[in-house]
């Protein structure tokens, strides 16, 4: 029998990103502010580097893979952020 798990919306950033406050705002003001909202950490370091990198997308947690570097959230009950999984790259 084959187990079907439904797609789930998360919230993908960078590592770097990731430190920053990301849980304090709610996942619709991400959605319509994105990264500009995130602050602290080293977040400003990978605005000011590489633009840093905020995306939402639609995965399946079996089968979709997270690339290194970055980290997933999923909504909480609450409305706000919660990780789900993290990729970090540590070859630095």
């Amino acid at each position: 029998m084959t187990r079907l798990i439904a797609p789930i919306e998360v919230l993908e950033v960078d590592q770097w990103t990731s430190s920053g406050d990301v849980t304090t705002h709610s996942w619709y003001d991400l959605h319509h502010e994105g990264l500009q909202r995130i602050t602290g950490g080293d977040a400003k370091a990978a605005k000011q580097l590489f633009g840093g990198h905020l995306k939402f997308k639609t995965i399946n947690p079996e089968k979709d893979r997270l690339e290194i570097g970055h980290v997933w959230f999923i909504q909480n009950e609450k409305g706000f952020p919660e990780l789900f999984k993290t990729n970090y790259d540590s070859s630095g």
